[in-house]
């Protein structure tokens, strides 16, 4: 397919490889998709919920994967037959251990890159072929907008620093192939993991105050079925359009929002733009004071909406900021 080819529906009912798919964010979006009525193969660890999915829905196909061992994934994915239909992959998949460097050894921080980064490398590498046939889709799902030199959480941290900027590279690589490359900042989201994480950290979880999974689906839904003359590059979401969500990270030191305001230090603040031109949507940095600088107003950014509204690709204002208390 070429790269210009516009396509009405650019998912066209084809196959959709979740990765994650056991996790809260996974099954969710594996439920949006059936509905959808789209074959999905679920790849995940977990046998029990997997199998929960298959029996729940008969166009599941289940996927077995460690995605400590990356290593092991082009044998898993060897023969597979669904990949002669595959349009999307989407990487849900992630670790998110609390602690500090001092005391992250070795081992967890290649559990941590190998789930967060380097199995969606590696995923993405052993799909590209039928995804470049079909003119697919790739998303990965990454941290909360802004995230940024978390004390406590540095390697989850650096992986989703690292994912980021996979995204980047990719998107240009593969630009020319016609695969569109999607990432997804979801603000906190209710799922075990966002507990247990704001646990560790000393924090409250409220899945009331958190941004639903199916939201979360039904945006990544929305982003693969926009049609081919344009691309979702970065959707950011949030529970709170200003950005005052809490987020897992400890409370902030006395002193900390000065440096926000000033531009400086860890806790940096930007705003981005989305301009959708065709075959492509680029972000550029917008109203800001960024390391001391000043930049004009801009247009509004991706949201997220309210379940009982539609989402649009009409752009709302984001905000991207280190976590807040």
């Amino acid at each position: 397919m070429r790269a210009n080819e516009v396509r009405e529906t650019p998912s066209g009912g084809g196959t959709v490889l979740v990765s994650g798919a056991a996790g809260g964010i996974g099954t969710a979006l594996v439920e949006a998709l059936v509905r959808k009525g789209r074959p999905v193969v679920a790849l995940g660890r977990d046998a029990d919920r997997l199998a929960e999915l298959s029996e729940e829905h008969s166009l599941v196909r289940l996927l077995r994967a460690d995605l400590r061992h990356p290593e092991s994934l082009a044998e898993v994915l060897a023969d597979l037959p669904e990949l002669a239909e595959l349009d999307a992959f989407v990487h849900c998949a992630g670790v998110s251990p609390v602690a500090s460097v001092a005391d992250s050894p070795v081992e967890l921080w290649r559990e941590v890159l190998a789930v967060n980064l380097v199995s969606a490398a590696e995923l993405t590498r052993l799909l590209l072929p039928a995804l470049r046939a079909s003119g697919g889709h790739v998303v990965l799902v990454n941290a909360s907008p802004g995230l940024h030199a978390v004390p406590q959480w540095s390697a989850f941290a650096a992986s989703k620093a690292g994912l980021s900027e996979l995204a980047g590279s990719l998107r240009q690589e593969e630009g020319p192939h016609g695969v569109r490359v999607t990432s997804v900042h979801p603000g906190g989201t209710a799922t075990e993991l966002l507990r247990e994480v704001r646990g560790a950290f000393g924090r409250d979880y409220d899945p009331a105050a958190c941004i639903r999974p199916a939201t979360l689906a039904r945006a990544v839904v929305e982003a693969l079925d926009l049609p081919r003359d344009a691309q979702v590059t970065e959707l950011h979401l949030r529970r709170d359009p200003d950005g005052s969500e809490p987020g897992p990270c400890p409370p902030v030191r006395r002193g900390a929002g000065r440096a926000r305001k000033q531009g400086t230090g860890s806790g940096r603040f930007r705003d981005h733009r989305m301009r959708l031109i065709p075959g492509i949507a680029r972000t550029a940095p917008a109203t800001a004071q960024h390391r001391g600088t000043d930049r004009a107003a801009s247009p509004k950014n991706l949201t997220s909406a309210p379940a009982s509204q539609p989402l649009s690709a009409t752009p709302t204002q984001t905000s991207t900021t280190a976590c807040r208390t």
